[in-house]
């Protein structure tokens, strides 16, 4: 399944908050000065291979979706830019974490201490840090999480025109376009870094070679 997702705007390629997103008073992102999807591509934050990471869009349906046995899909990014609806980027296999997964990962931010570095970067945009992990505010802080070369990147230039649906999407929710719906043209790949590995028996591996959907980062 593709889904097409909104995520907050961000001026530093989603590594960190950049507190430069102009949003309605009433977002999480205007309460609290920064959005949990601002960490999404910090590439040197790998385990074990695998970016994780937060989509406010997963969250909405998350329990039906894992019930019905919905683990992964494909996403397309967009944010709302001061020149217009942007497309961030295409990630060909993205997975939804159960609530076990999302546990062990942000286990291992904080025991790497990078739950505290995003602490520290809240403060440098004047944001509310208190929020980052509360449950009050966003059950799973991580909530996704894909291979880095399954990202495609869209040219920077790549707006939506007038008549692009993604002009009348304002919500920051999974959204399945009709079948007649084209995506533009990605194109441009960047290089990432490899993050922090996890031993090779704290996972599993499925028959394509990529580890399946149910492997969960090692927290011994």
């Amino acid at each position: 399944m593709t889904y097409i997702t909104r995520i907050c705007y961000n001026e530093s390629n989603w590594q960190h908050p950049t507190g430069s997103a102009t949003e309605a008073r009433t977002t999480y992102y205007s309460r609290h000065r920064y959005g949990h999807e601002e960490w999404l591509f910090r590439f040197e934050w790998q385990i074990g291979g695998w970016q994780y990471g937060f989509l406010q869009g997963v969250n909405k349906g998350r329990k039906t979706r894992l019930k019905s046995g919905e683990r992964a899909g494909e996403v397309v990014l967009f944010t709302i830019t001061p020149r217009g609806r942007r497309y961030v980027a295409r990630i060909r296999h993205i997975e939804f974490l159960d609530e076990a997964q999302s546990n062990a990962a942000l286990e291992i931010y904080k025991r790497n201490g990078w739950f505290k570095q995003m602490l520290k970067e809240i403060d440098k945009v004047e944001g509310v840090k208190e929020s980052l992990g509360n449950t009050n505010w966003a059950r799973y802080m991580l909530n996704v999480r894909f291979r880095p070369e399954d990202v495609e990147w869209f040219p920077e230039d790549t707006l939506a025109t007038s008549s692009d649906p993604v002009m009348h999407w304002n919500r920051y929710q999974l959204i399945a376009p009709d079948q007649d719906y084209v995506v533009p043209e990605t194109g441009v790949k960047r290089p990432v870094r490899i993050g922090v590995s996890v031993p090779r028996s704290s996972v599993t591996t499925s028959g394509t070679g990529r580890r399946g959907a149910n492997a969960r980062p090692n927290t011994t």
